[in-house]
């Protein structure tokens, strides 16, 4: 698939890389609209919590077009917001109530692959429901919530 790549020294490129295959509990997204945002700019340039090379794009509309093991709840042709920010739940920060500073965090596009390709795998309880909402407006969800 096509996907940017952030690299060392503020460079990107345009790159073929491999279709991502959904774990147990994750879902195949084809990638519908990816926002755009300041903190992009800061990840190119190893800034925030950049781990590169990179797959940015944080702010993921998409379509469920694959499902791994043990997934229910969700179709194939289904379209979904994503909430980007994964925590562990198990570390001390996530068991005080604050996993904002959970030990393991994780989020796509800024640590983990993103949005910026053809296709991303997320955690199935990360992808909201859409219904009929134009794409377009659907894109807003990540920063404004």
């Amino acid at each position: 698939m096509k996907a940017v790549v952030f690299h060392e020294g503020s460079r990107w490129e345009l790159a073929e890389v491999a279709t991502p295959e959904p774990r147990p509990g994750e879902v195949l997204l084809k990638v519908l609209r990816t926002g755009v945002c300041g903190t992009d700019e800061h990840l190119l340039h190893g800034g925030f919590i950049a781990k590169l090379p990179l797959i940015p794009g944080h702010e993921i509309v998409g379509e469920v077009v694959g499902l791994g093991a043990g997934v229910e709840g969700i179709a194939v042709g289904t379209r979904v917001v994503v909430d980007n920010a994964i925590y562990c739940g198990e570390c001390p920060s996530c068991g005080r109530g604050e996993p904002l500073f959970c030990q393991r965090f994780v989020s796509l596009g800024c640590n983990a692959p993103g949005g910026f390709a053809e296709y991303v795998a997320v955690r199935a309880g990360k992808a909201y429901l859409i219904g009929d909402l134009d794409i377009d407006v659907a894109g807003f969800a990540e920063p404004t919530a």
